[in-house]
């Protein structure tokens, strides 16, 4: 009895672990428990287990007896299946399969054969004393060995239970985050219905509605031809009077134009991404700002995407067969590995001498060490890298990638990443084949997480300077290494930034020259060149290159007023801004400067003018635009009719007093006024000849209609292909190092950003309803926020969510169950006790009273600051 006494509280030692993992789907864990429960205390244990080998203890002094080193352990196939399919869904806190841990690979590979092998092999880094060979058998086997008599093995057939039944442990099922049969059955997302109604309201009689009087439409015609006169009589005037006073409407528009433009000075320029892309009253932007403030912001992220030149793939013996061969990709070749190790090193050794002197590390050396974030210091004081060279050699590698969280590998070494969490190999490696055969990766990737700050913080502009020095010696060197053997493309967090501003530099030749050939294209459009007989110099009177100059000059005055004018009242501007706005008011004004001068070439006097409607959007870089473009073009209006306008009255008197533009002192012999009238110009000799008969042809007609009205058809059936949102790759310019890295990043990740559900206000946790509405593990509501998320993590294309949320209540509730190291107290002051303490001899778990497995209100909050300041462990 006390050899089986104590058996058993071996057994209970061994099993803590085991119990963390799968304590929360308690019939997965009844069932993995009572696997090594008939193993080690069951009456009929000889049955089903058969020594096979025994070793002598030679390193003990005086006790040389032997002892058992390998069993074997025989179960029914239905047990085993029954047992792998109650747990086989449990996950972790952190959204993986619990048994890609028990089974040292890859949930998809795992089978009831791994799972008893791995955890049946010994293994003294995961206490496996010795190894028991799991025999998964249907028939009696006759056992014939030295160390035992002959016997019929019966293999073992107990008892499970299913993951969405309740167990001797516990009256609740399994979750269904740990359980796919104990969700409800629904569809992954209801179906939305409109129900359109074909008659909204009573049928009415065509007899019974309103007949509008012949009077009442007369009047409304009369008052609108009434307007039509009185602007023309009020235009008529004002031209009279511009006639008369050139030089005070010259003066007039000059004038407050140049005062306006002069608050450009004072412009300030917006880049950040989120200030031009986000609206600041939108849903996203407000719960960021919220996240930010009562938390901190997300990570400045670094990333390199690196890919071997050498895209072939080779073979490599597979360790668990000889026999067999497998196909490995480009990026596990060593001369990429070394390579892209070399690389890595100088980013990781990346130095800055700062010379700022309101820095408090003035003329020091700044590294990534400074600057990084660090989830386990100051007991570990290593960066969040991801990278594959958290690993070590390939076999252990490829452990590794089936099982980050593996503490042990073949190699007898953690896969666990030097800052102390698991790296995954879906975040470091890209453009594997299908998903889980990293092996077949064709790009590596790196990510480094560098500390951000709130901007309300005292240091924030200190802290953030260092972060941007960093930064910019990061990218100066990524942007002159060069390699043989891979490409690599690069982000920093200031990268976007940086090229936005870029871009509107660039831009400046650009607009430049489309000023310039919109200058010459109204010279020579306005102008007459033919057709003057024997006066070779009367084109230089019709000519119309100073109107031309003035008319550009007009379209520059409106921009550089609108963009003054917004910054005498303290109001940003984008870079887009000056990019787009200048085209556009170049194109209305000089659609303007050509209703003025043909106005007048062919003494009309009306002009329609539309007035469409205009609405507003919320995103700020949009709506920015679109002010700073209404005022440019109502300034370039208001300058149109005054500065441009006194030109043109001077140009109009110049002409018909037959002077050169070139020099107005000259004069031309005017005695033959008919011989000099020019002629249509060549622009409107073409349209009148040749392109307005064309159009007016018959079949030319018929086949425009048709040809327009297809591509109008067409065009309706693709527009549903046209993606909501922003091509983040339309934000930067081409031949950008940044749209080299967006378009690797399509190709080489295979996960997205990470998504944080925030629960607002304050919230009782002492409440056993109210909590069982946020967990997600045995026991918690249905319809738990993290149930919800559970569910829609398993339609991820739908959901884009790739794994259950990590739920802190489902870990804190699980460290306060009495098992393990995690929660203990100390048995002289019932102080908190680390886990990092192996002494189990001076500590105790902690007595927390449970109710349905879930602890009682009165308590709840007594280890939470412990649980929030210990860092993770093995243990």
């Amino acid at each position: 009895m006390e050899i089986l006494q104590h058996a058993f509280e071996i057994l209970r030692d061994k099993m803590s672990i085991p119990r963390m993992l799968l304590q929360r789907c308690p019939s997965c864990y009844s069932n993995f428990a009572n696997f090594f429960c008939q193993f080690t205390c069951s009456p009929m244990q000889a049955n089903f287990v058969r020594i096979t080998e025994m070793l002598n203890n030679s390193n003990a002094i005086y006790d040389h007896e032997a002892y058992i080193s390998k069993v074997e352990y025989y179960v029914s196939s239905d047990y085993a299946q029954q047992l792998f399919d109650s747990c086989k869904n449990v996950r972790t806190t952190t959204g993986d399969f619990v048994l890609s841990i028990l089974c040292g690979t890859s949930i998809d590979n795992c089978t009831p054969e791994r799972l008893f092998k791995y955890i049946g092999t010994y293994n003294k880094a995961i206490n496996i004393p010795f190894t028991i060979d799991v025999i998964i058998a249907d028939n009696q086997i006759l056992s014939t060995n030295p160390y035992q008599k002959q016997r019929l093995i019966k293999p073992m057939n107990t008892t499970t239970f299913k993951c969405n039944q309740s167990s001797d442990l516990s009256d609740s099922p399994c979750s269904c985050v740990d359980c796919l049969s104990a969700c409800t059955s629904s569809a992954p997302f209801p179906y939305l219905f409109q129900i359109l109604r074909m008659y909204t309201s009573e049928d009415v009689d065509d007899s019974a509605v309103d007949v509008v009087p012949h009077s009442i439409k007369e009047a409304a015609k009369f008052s609108r031809v009434q307007l039509e006169d009185r602007i023309i009589n009020w235009c008529s005037k004002y031209g009279n009077f511009v006639g008369r006073h050139p030089l005070l409407i010259f003066l007039f528009g000059l004038i407050p134009s140049l005062i306006a433009s002069s608050g450009i000075a004072m412009i300030r320029l917006t880049t950040d991404p989120v200030e031009l892309w986000s609206s600041p009253g939108s849903d996203a932007r407000e719960q960021r700002e919220f996240f930010d403030n009562s938390f901190s912001p997300f990570y400045r992220t670094e990333q390199i995407i690196i890919v071997p030149t050498d895209q072939s793939f080779w073979e490599r013996e597979d360790t668990a067969n000889f026999l067999k061969t497998v196909h490995i990709g480009p990026v596990f070749r060593k001369d990429f590995l070394k390579a892209s190790f070399n690389l890595y090193k100088q980013i990781l050794q990346l130095n800055v001498t700062l010379d700022n002197e309101n820095n408090e590390l003035e003329n020091k050396t700044l590294t990534l060490s400074d600057i990084c974030f660090k989830p386990q210091w100051p007991q570990n004081p290593h960066c969040v890298v991801m990278s594959v060279f958290n690993y070590f050699q390939m076999d252990h590698l490829f452990d590794c990638m089936e099982n980050p969280y593996q503490m042990s590998s073949k190699l007898q070494l953690s896969c666990l990443g030097q800052f102390g969490g698991p790296v995954q190999p879906y975040v470091v490696l890209g453009d594997f084949e299908t998903p889980g055969r990293y092996e077949t990766a064709k790009g590596l990737v790196i990510t480094l997480l560098v500390n951000n700050y709130k901007k309300n913080d005292k240091s924030f502009y200190n802290k953030h300077s260092l972060s941007l020095a960093w930064e910019h010696k990061f990218i100066e060197l990524l942007k002159t290494y060069k390699s043989d053997v891979f490409n690599v493309t690069f982000i920093a967090e200031r990268s976007l930034e940086d090229e936005i501003a870029r871009q509107s530099k660039s831009d400046a030749l650009t607009v430049f020259l489309s000023y310039m050939f919109m200058f010459i294209y109204v010279a020579f459009a306005l102008g007459h060149y033919s057709g003057f007989g024997r006066e070779l110099c009367l084109p230089f009177v019709h000519s119309k290159f100073i109107l031309g100059i003035f008319g550009i000059i007009g379209c520059i005055l409106s921009v550089s007023s609108s963009i003054g004018l917004f910054a005498f009242f303290r109001m940003s501007a984008s870079l887009i801004i000056l990019e787009v706005e200048p085209f556009l008011v170049l194109a209305v004004g000089v659609d303007n400067i050509f209703i003025f001068v043909h106005s007048y070439q062919r003494l009309a006097n009306n002009i329609n003018q539309p007035l469409p409607e205009r609405a507003l959007s919320s995103m700020p870089a949009v709506q920015m635009f679109s002010l700073y473009a209404a005022v440019a073009i109502l300034l370039n209006f208001l300058l149109q009719i005054t500065f441009f306008l006194a030109v043109f009255v001077w140009d109009i008197k110049r002409q018909e007093s037959y002077r050169l533009e070139c020099c107005c002192c000259l004069k031309l012999n005017n005695s033959n006024s008919e011989t000099c009238q020019p002629t249509e110009s060549r622009v409107e000799h073409l349209m009148r000849k040749f392109y307005a008969p064309t159009l007016l042809n018959k079949y030319i007609r018929i086949f425009i209609v048709v040809f327009f009205a297809l591509w109008l058809v067409s065009s309706s059936a693709i527009m549903n292909r046209i993606k909501a949102g922003l091509d983040q790759k339309m934000a930067v310019p081409e031949g950008s190092y940044v749209l080299a890295h967006f378009i690797n990043m399509e190709k080489y990740l295979a996960v997205g950003p990470p998504i944080y559900f925030v629960l607002r206000g304050e919230y009782d946790y002492h409440d056993y309803i109210l909590r069982n509405q946020v967990c997600s593990s045995s026991g918690c509501s249905a319809n738990s926020l993290g149930a919800q998320l559970a569910r829609a993590a398993k339609f991820p294309e739908r959901s884009y969510i790739a794994h259950p949320a990590m739920n802190w209540v489902d870990d804190y509730l699980d460290r306060l169950r009495p098992i393990g190291l995690c929660c203990r107290q100390f048995n002289s002051n019932e102080t908190f006790c680390s886990s990092t303490i192996n002494n189990t001899n001076i500590c105790h778990h902690c007595t927390v009273s449970s109710l349905q497995g879930q602890p009682y209100p009165n308590r709840i909050y007594e280890f939470l600051p412990n649980f929030l300041e210990e860092n993770p462990s093995s243990n």
